[in-house]
C-alpha cells in the first residue's frame, strides 16, 4: 500500500479483480459521505 501513494489497489486471481484495497482514510471519507447521505 505504501508504493500506491493512496491510491487504490486491485488484487488479481487469474488477472480477474478478487478486491480491491483502499486506505483506511479514504475509507472512512467513503463511509462519512454516505452516512451523510443516507440520513
Amino acid at each position: 500500500m505504501d508504493k500506491a501513494s493512496g491510491e487504490p489497489v486491485a488484487l488479481l486471481n487469474h488477472n480477474k479483480p478478487t478486491a480491491y484495497l483502499i486506505p483506511a482514510e479514504l475509507y472512512e471519507q467513503i463511509i462519512e459521505a454516505l452516512d451523510e447521505n443516507i440520513y
